[in-house]
């Protein structure tokens, strides 16, 4: 091509300010500039031009280079925001934010998506240099904008943008994507469109049949068509053009390999984990990654009957799942089909001990093994269940369970029905958790037994707000990290039972705990001015308490402090808008003098 040998002529001969203008407008021109070219311009001709930054950090992106990557991408998004090109500062802050992701800058790729997300509202369809990387960086981070649902529609929009753009590679490597996120969610008659536009692709581009030829095979082993998949896949494996693949794709295509082995030889598959443990090692700044590895070795651990070191690896996966905000990862989610029947527990499992969490959904969890959804033969078996939970040493008297269960005023009867209800508790733990003689009834008092349980998250919690209340004054920074365990413990509590009448004020409680956390840490990240720590806790307190008007200011005050009046002002008119509505009330003045402010 001309422009690469004229290109090759300038940086010889050391012009560089003429390379760096030619690289440029080839890029403007839609076409990938090579990475040997890019490689060659000296480190301050590129902090020169975003445009060239982005190139080569998109590079590194894909090679695993990640710190020099998201160092890059950062300065980018200065540069074009600095010479005010919008469209190029949506594409760079998408790829910024799919970084982010993966090296689990979580709270960042929140503030970002969050701000991508009402960007994509305005412009859906934009054909600009944002057009599909724009809908593909929401469906990556879906869970951190409360829209797991749209994950596949923005995947399946962002293929069509790409295509309409004529970038095949890019429309094919968003399709790998959509497989490996929301492979579960496509229908065989969406898949039937997308393996044809693929072909299309394939026959249209080079890239495209050199680089993806093994989606076709990654899908049909989703569909159980094992052997015949494996064989493809490896072949590719062994290919020179598997080199030019982004890394995080041979990763997927090796993981997709494993777990088909395991579903039929495990043995076998197990011989073959030291490939995956090596792109642990090779690549473990990417945090996606590090989950996606872990579940399948996880899962290969437990099914070759390895205990000790499956309970290791669940631990660590949970880990990783709650700094990721991933869905917490079940049994039921990395192994094997197990028969249907009642749970029979040896003598190791009898006395196990087990973590139980409420915030979520009532869950039970001991080593790999986690319970969710018991089969509890009596309603009122499960309240007192979770009632006990909710107490100090899991224990209370006789009568106030038969106040708070509802279970008559005539005294003997509903002694009668409470000893039923505990014996139908006491055959629940046995049944599905293979724990015996959990429950007792002594001395007028109803309790679980302490040594079957190791914590429950909501005792959890509450101590560990209680340790950085009384650090608050004198160790700051020390209760900042219990305030940010707590934090990460908290979700809904019990959403399955929202019929227990008596919840309502436990779930209000947590609540105004949860949001008194939100407040201490925006508040210290304002103080260490962390603008981006600061934003994110503000938008969550925002989010748990939408008429709260402390907050509400707070944000508008960040909003007008970084210059953006615009998203003040909506801010404002969305909150008085809710405070009328739910209220009856209008913003204080101190609220909108806020608003005032930045216009003098």
């Amino acid at each position: 091509m001309a422009w690469v040998e004229e290109l090759d002529g300038l940086l010889g001969q050391g012009r560089m300010r003429e390379a760096v203008i030619r690289m440029e407008c080839v890029i403007l021109e839609g076409r990938a500039l090579p990475e040997q070219l890019l490689r060659r311009l000296p480190e301050t001709h590129l902090q020169a031009s975003p445009l060239l930054l982005q190139a080569v950090a998109e590079i590194d992106c894909d090679i695993g280079r990640l710190s020099e990557a998201k160092q890059r991408l950062e300065a980018a998004v200065k540069g074009f925001a600095a010479q005010s090109l919008p469209d190029r500062l949506i594409g760079a802050m998408c790829a910024l934010a799919e970084l982010q992701l993966r090296t689990g800058d979580i709270a960042s790729a929140e503030t970002l998506l969050l701000f991508l997300k009402h960007e994509y509202d305005k412009r859906p369809d934009d054909d600009g240099d944002a057009a599909g990387r724009l809908p593909r960086a929401l469906a990556a981070g879906a869970r951190l904008v409360d829209s797991e649902a749209s994950a596949k529609s923005w995947y399946i929009g962002a293929i069509g943008q790409f295509e309409r753009k004529g970038r095949l590679a890019e429309a094919a490597s968003t399709l790998a994507r959509l497989i490996v996120q929301c492979g579960d969610a496509i229908q065989e008659h969406e898949w039937k469109d997308l393996a044809w536009r693929l072909r299309q692709w394939s026959a249209a581009a080079d890239d495209v049949r050199d680089l993806y030829p093994w989606i076709g095979s990654l899908w049909d082993l989703r569909q159980g068509y094992g052997e015949p998949s494996i064989v493809s896949l490896r072949k590719f494996l062994n290919e020179s053009s598997a080199g030019q693949l982004p890394y995080y794709h041979i990763a997927e295509i090796q993981i997709a390999v494993y777990r088909a082995m395991l579903e039929l030889n495990v043995e076998e598959a197990l011989r073959s984990g030291d490939a995956l443990r090596a792109l642990q090692q090779k690549h473990c700044a990417d945090y996606l990654l590090q989950y996606r590895l872990l579940q399948a070795l996880a899962d290969g651990l437990r099914r070759a009957g390895k205990t000790p070191q499956a309970e290791e690896a669940a631990t660590e996966l949970d880990r990783l799942a709650r700094h990721l905000k991933l869905p917490r990862p079940s049994v039921r989610e990395v192994s094997s089909p197990v028969p249907v029947g009642p749970f029979r527990a040896n003598a190791e499992e009898e006395g196990a001990v087990w973590r139980i969490r409420l915030f979520g959904g009532l869950a039970f969890q001991n080593g790999f093994r986690e319970v969710r959804g018991m089969r509890w033969k009596r309603k009122k078996a499960q309240e007192l269940c979770v009632y006990l939970l909710l107490q100090p040493n899991y224990m209370s008297s006789r009568d106030q369970l038969i106040d708070i269960l509802q279970l008559g005023e005539v005294p003997d009867k509903a002694v009668r029905l409470l000893h039923v209800i505990t014996h139908q508790l006491r055959q629940t733990f046995l049944d599905e958790l293979g724990i015996r003689d959990i429950v007792f009834i002594r001395e007028g008092l109803v309790s679980l037994r302490e040594n079957a349980i190791e914590y429950v998250d909501v005792e959890k919690y509450y101590a560990l707000i209680r340790t950085a209340d009384q650090l608050w004054i004198k160790d700051r920074p020390l209760a900042c990290e219990l305030y940010e365990e707590a934090h990460a413990l908290y979700d809904e509590l019990l959403p399955e039972l929202p019929y227990i009448s008596w919840l309502a004020n436990v779930r209000e409680h947590a609540l105004d705990k949860q949001t008194a956390i939100v407040r201490k840490l925006c508040r210290a990240a304002e103080e260490k001015q962390d603008a981006i720590m600061e934003e994110h806790y503000c938008r969550e307190w925002l989010r748990l308490r939408p008429d709260q008007e402390e907050a509400c200011q707070q944000q508008l005050r960040i909003l007008t402090r970084t210059k953006r009046h615009q998203e003040a002002r909506q801010l404002y008119e969305r909150f008085a808008r809710h405070y009328r509505e739910e209220l009856g009330l209008e913003p204080s003045a101190e609220t909108a003098q806020l608003l005032e402010e930045r216009r003098s």
